[in-house]
């Protein structure tokens, strides 16, 4: 992964943008001297575009939708403008709690109540940049229902949804040794396993109602 170079004069916008950098790991710099200069590679982004004019680096401007912007900035730092492949996993049980990983890279987990939890999901899937998505959902757990019914009633038309068994799911995953939460590595075992696809989409519930395939 390439370096960002981070030049932003917003102080608000400047720590919510090395707060993003730091919990997804990416390899970033903030230059000291006032007057911005092009790097020699990798990405800039800044609030203030007008003082890279000529730079021959990409440059990835945050005056606006900075959340969207920064993650294309860090999908062109890894060589691409876009990741292949999404997943979320769910795991419906108390609490219940979602992973969102992009290319193998973990880049959201949390615990909510089903609405705030799905709503989270979307908000995020809406601002990465990326060719495919799917999310999945443990096939058990109290919060089964109420995850479901908030899916089916969000914004997620083209994105598909399956559900899982649960089985064996609750072991820790070679790919994330790091993560000890037994809650999440259920969530990162749901992302990966494949399961029967629901068709749950808003067009299928304007058809009348979700079904499985």
């Amino acid at each position: 992964m390439e370096v960002i170079t981070v030049y932003i004069d917003d102080p608000r916008l400047f720590l919510r943008v090395l707060e993003v950098l730091r919990r997804r790991g990416a390899s970033f710099r903030v230059p000291e001297d006032p007057r911005p200069k092009c790097p020699e590679s990798g990405v800039v982004v800044t609030d203030k575009p007008e003082l890279y004019a000529g730079c021959t680096r990409p440059i990835v401007s945050l005056e606006n939708n900075w959340e969207e912007r920064l993650e294309e900035a860090i999908c062109l730092a890894k060589g691409g403008d876009k990741y292949n492949a999404v997943i979320v996993g769910i795991d419906p049980g108390d609490p219940p709690t979602y992973v969102i990983i992009a290319d193998d890279d973990l880049l959201e987990k949390g615990e909510a109540e089903p609405p705030i939890l799905v709503e989270q999901v979307r908000k995020t899937l809406a601002r990465i940049p990326h060719e495919r998505a799917v999310i999945r959902i443990g096939d058990s757990g109290e919060a089964l229902a109420s995850i479901m019914d908030s899916l089916i009633h969000a914004s997620l038309k083209d994105i598909r949804i399956e559900i899982v068994d649960e089985h064996r799911t609750s072991r820790s995953n070679p790919r994330f040794t790091e993560i000890k939460d037994r809650d999440v590595a259920a969530a990162i075992n749901i992302a990966y396993k494949k399961g029967m696809r629901l068709e749950a989409t808003v067009s299928s519930i304007e058809e009348g109602g979700g079904k499985a395939q």
